[in-house]
């Protein structure tokens, strides 16, 4: 019989309670990144206090972010349309806790109280769990000796909410863990632990059954969240970059189609006013930067002199639908941003962006905050919140060419966003209070279906060149961190990492032990230290394909290469030895 372990209590914070649970507050801060997150899922600015809730590095008091969070829209296979989003927590169209699932989508009494919270867990936390129950099953290990101290186990990991209350109609399995006995049931008195991704991460469950949803726009979706990031960098932005992945479930008995995600941003760079916006496409960054090379203050404090810039990046949008084939790429959207494509396996496709869209916090009527779930969904479908298309140049409103993408620059240059026919460099002339949507879809979910998403919010500050060199420096970090997230087990392939699994940055990028590579990211000169070196190792660097690129042999404990003719991207070093193999991987800019 298959019980379930009570891992419910309390709310983060000591407010009061609202009857849809959005009253938890909690911050992500690894000492880069200081973020705000909000029970219902949104992240940056209290809705009430109207405090600010993103900086880097963490110790600032300028936010390069007011508000965000997720958007979805779809239609019903009646023709009924669904939408709704996160704006600045009000109107609250999200709740906390998982939901039935018995297509019904309902959310037990007692259910957004009980989950109006977090739980944060670190990388230390859960080694050190597993560190103890290791020896307590080893005859030769001494707990006293390994334990002096004696050992108790983080509220985070006994109230991990691992399993749901099956008598209140909740699914068996909420959030991941390793089942150390195998018994299907979450037991941290025996070793089981959370499995999560980073060195510390944050889990939260909402959905859409909030208490002021407009008229037919829940969908009867759960969603939850994992923000995660990384202790310290080493010269890579992985640290200064906040990771949030959402699993997306319909627990409502509706099939939708022409489902789309959306990742909403009110950016607000230091002062909000004087702001730009655009999107790097084949990079599935959409990002803010400032108009001049002084961000002055104003009704919110400015960076000053070389202001940085920020951006949300998509790492891994939604899977396609399925159509029994390996599609091949072509040069057109999804294919052109996407992933999965003619690399041998079937329907493993997924979205990269499909659209942006922006606006401006005194657009007019009809190019503002969205006020219905028609507006929603015509953003989300890369429209203006009247329905009229985004069109290619100017301000993007009331054109010749529709357009995809909202102010792309060079990124576009097969014309992927109009239509497959190449135009001149758009960028954003003007300046103001912009907000953005980077659109994921479309495709069709199924009742109980799932989807999943990843997401990076990603900080550059050049030290010279004004905003534009922010920009170039933002664009640098954004591909270090596609690589992080490509070459880093389970982010990517459809399952997270553990955190007991060593897949943190050091472990990937920079090698602590033999051998060690460096520096890391490099440009042009590669270091390889084997401590024992063997002058008969032999070492190839392969490309992101797998086709060596190099190769030699070492020279001495440290050898050195000239990488200066690689083509930027990841590289895997490969040394054997003696029928011993060693790997590594080095990011070339």
């Amino acid at each position: 019989m298959l019980l379930r372990y009570l891992s419910i209590i309390g709310a983060v914070l000591a407010a009061p309670l609202l009857s849809f649970g959005q009253s938890a507050v909690t911050e992500f801060n690894n000492s880069l990144v200081r973020a705000r997150i909000m029970g219902g899922g949104r992240i940056g600015s209290h809705p009430t206090a109207g405090t600010i809730g993103y900086f880097i590095p963490s110790g600032d008091t300028t936010s390069p972010l007011y508000s965000s969070g997720l958007w979805f829209g779809g239609t019903t296979l009646d023709g009924q349309q669904r939408a709704f989003g996160h704006l600045y927590g009000d109107p609250a169209f999200f709740s906390t806790g998982p939901l039935t699932v018995d297509g019904s989508a309902e959310l037990a009494a007692g259910t957004a109280e009980d989950y109006d919270r977090f739980w944060t867990v670190t990388r230390a936390q859960v080694e050190n769990h597993i560190a103890y129950y290791d020896c307590l099953s080893d005859p030769e290990c001494d707990i006293d000796v390994a334990f002096p101290g004696g050992y108790s186990t983080p509220n985070a990991i006994v109230q991990w909410p691992a399993m749901g209350d099956v008598q209140a109609g909740q699914a068996i399995y909420l959030a991941p863990f390793i089942d150390r006995d195998a018994d299907g049931v979450y037991d941290p008195n025996v070793g089981d632990h959370p499995c999560m991704p980073g060195d510390l991460a944050i889990y939260h469950i909402f959905n859409d059954q909030g208490s002021a949803q407009p008229t037919g726009g829940a969908m009867g979706l759960e969603v939850h969240m994992t923000i995660f990031g990384y202790w310290g960098y080493n010269g890579i932005d992985v640290g200064r970059t906040l990771f949030t992945h959402y699993r997306i479930i319909n627990r409502s008995s509706a099939a939708y189609t022409n489902f789309r995600i959306g990742a909403f941003a009110d950016f607000d760079l230091g002062c909000y006013s004087d702001d730009r916006i655009a999107t790097d496409v084949e990079r599935n960054l959409l990002y803010i930067y400032n108009a001049s090379d002084n961000d002055a203050n104003c009704a919110s404090p400015g960076y000053g002199e070389q202001p940085p810039a920020f951006g949300v990046q998509v790492l891994k949008g939604p899977l396609m639908d399925p159509d029994g084939t390996d599609n091949t790429d072509t040069p057109l959207i999804p294919a052109f941003n996407g992933t999965g494509f003619n690399d041998g396996a079937i329907d493993n496709e997924r979205h990269g962006l499909s659209a942006t869209m922006y606006y401006n916090g005194t657009g007019v009527p009809g190019s503002g905050d969205p006020t219905n779930l028609a507006q929603y969904d015509n953003y989300l479908r890369g429209l203006w919140a009247n329905g009229v298309p985004l069109t290619y140049g100017d301000n993007g409103y009331g054109g010749v060419t529709n357009a995809a993408f909202a102010f792309p620059g060079t990124s576009d240059p097969n014309g992927v966003g109009t239509g497959g026919v190449p135009q001149a460099p758009w960028t954003d002339g003007t300046a103001n209070d912009r907000k953005g949507i980077a659109s994921m879809g479309p495709i069709t979910l199924e009742p109980g279906a799932e989807q999943e998403i990843l997401v990076a919010y990603i900080y550059a500050r050049a030290t010279t060149g004004g905003a534009q060199e922010s920009v170039a420096a933002l664009k640098l970090a954004s591909d270090e961190v596609a690589a992080f997230a490509m070459i880093t087990p389970g982010l990517m392939d459809g399952s997270l990492p553990c955190m007991s699994l060593g897949t943190g940055i050091d472990g990937l990028f920079t090698r602590t032990t033999e051998p060690r590579i460096y520096p890391n990211p490099t440009q042009d000169i590669l270091n390889i230290r084997v401590p024992k070196f063997s002058d008969r190792t032999a070492i190839s660097i392969l490309d992101d394909k797998g086709s060596i690129v190099m190769q030699g042999s070492l020279t001495g404990p440290s050898t050195t290469f000239d990488v200066r003719a690689l083509t930027p991207g990841v590289y895997t070093i490969r040394m054997i030895a003696n029928s011993n193999a060693s790997v590594g991987r080095f990011v070339k800019h």
